[in-house]
């Protein structure tokens, strides 16, 4: 028997123990004294229950309602909240009249497309060329201000002698997170719970650079420069793979961490270490995963756009894929002590969400009547990743069978 009883379940002992204590008591008709009275105490008996399992459940974190969740956060980590939402900030590309200037800090621009909008935090001058790189922040917080390189801004009201459009620079615009999930704070405290403090182990240096905000992701690597090196890859920016794939228009992917990120989070390690270790702090090596993919629709080919959809069919294919490239965490699958961005990842992605073939929880579409994945870099199936590295979209191909 569950601990959490129904309505039912309590009415029917409710009602046996009534006829046990008065046998004439007409308990079945449900218009009567005694029937409504043992369907309301049922209710509240019910409802006691339910919060009494509840109450269990919040001892364990991947299962404790949000209030609870907090209460460990507190005991384990003394956080009064979850991790903030975080701006994004990155550099931007302008050009103008190589005479003109100093500009001041304050500017607005804003990407047409997404409809963000970003300020310098500097003042700023243009060489020679006419060209200069100013860094701006963005005014709302979340993973949707990131933008990649090369989009473009349209400065607000600009001063005379610039020119009112810039691009994203290189670096991208970054560091935007969404704040913290319950899921993501649980599996914060179940590391934490599972491996105490020990003054320096894996664990510890995976805590010590979560901790810091805007951090989505750290892996350790340790002796990476040899005996006494630590190694602590983090990332930043994307924590809502989903959310910002099936946005329309998609939400930038990116997980690479700011300079100034890794810097605050070399400077807070710094801090905390044992004094025998070298740490050093980096950003994933990002390798590029080229897919080919060959797919046998139910109706039509790659190039059909279903009723309701926007995207054709081979869009949808290789968002997909996609979604299985950016799920695959720095340093890959481990198979023993190797880490791999496996092939069977992208060929599952695309079944759980568009086969034909039975219906699954968090299917999309059942468009896909057979696909064939190409081994991933063209000779084996998989490709291997060092612990440093973190795979990233490439080129993907979709052919009609």
């Amino acid at each position: 028997m569950p601990v959490n009883k129904t309505i039912d379940e309590v009415f029917s002992e409710y009602r046996a123990y009534l006829l046990g204590l008065r046998p004439e008591a007409n308990v079945d008709q449900n218009d009567s004294d005694w029937w409504i009275r043992g369907r309301t105490l049922s209710g509240v008996v019910s409802g006691v229950y339910a919060d009494v399992e509840k109450v269990g459940q919040d001892a364990f974190p991947q299962n404790a309602r949000r209030d609870a969740l907090l209460r460990h956060l507190y005991a384990w980590f003394a956080e009064n909240s979850f991790k903030p939402a975080t701006v994004a900030t990155g550099p931007m590309l302008v050009t103008g009249d190589p005479d003109a200037g100093p500009f001041s800090a304050g500017l607005q621009a804003t990407h047409e497309i997404t409809g963000n909008v970003y300020v310098t935090t500097e003042d700023f001058t243009l060489n020679p060329s006419g060209e200069g790189s100013v860094t701006v922040q963005s005014v709302l917080a979340g993973q949707s201000q990131n933008l990649q390189e090369g989009a473009e801004l349209s400065i607000g009201s600009p001063p005379s002698g610039l020119d009112s459009t810039g691009t994203v620079d290189a670096g991208g615009i970054s560091d935007g997170t969404n704040e913290e999930s319950e899921e993501a704070a649980a599996a914060r405290i179940l590391t934490r719970q599972r491996s105490s403090a020990r003054g320096g182990t894996a664990t510890d240096y995976k805590v010590w650079a979560q901790s810091v905000d805007g951090v989505t992701g750290a892996s350790i690597y340790r002796f990476i420069h040899g005996l006494g090196t630590v190694g602590v890859i983090i990332t930043s920016g994307t924590t809502d793979i989903d959310g910002a794939l099936d946005a329309d228009p998609p939400v930038a992917v990116d997980f690479t961490p700011s300079d100034d990120l890794i810097a605050d989070v070399q400077t807070y390690i710094d801090s905390v270490k044992p004094e025998t270790d070298c740490a050093f702090v980096y950003a994933p090596d990002e390798v590029a995963i080229d897919v080919t993919v060959t797919v046998s629709f139910v109706t039509g080919d790659k190039d059909t756009v279903l009723s309701g959809q926007t995207l054709t069919q081979g869009e949808l294919v290789e968002r997909e894929v996609k979604r299985a490239i950016y799920k695959t965490d720095t340093g890959g699958v481990k198979i023993g002590d190797t880490g791999y961005m496996l092939k069977k990842s992208v060929e599952d992605m695309i079944d759980s969400k568009l086969s034909a073939e039975g219906e699954v929880e968090g299917q999309t579409l059942q468009i896909v009547l057979n696909r064939v994945v190409a081994n991933l870099d063209g000779v084996d199936a998989d490709v291997e990743l060092t612990p440093i590295q973190r795979p990233v979209v490439g080129t993907i191909t979709i052919v009609d069978a």
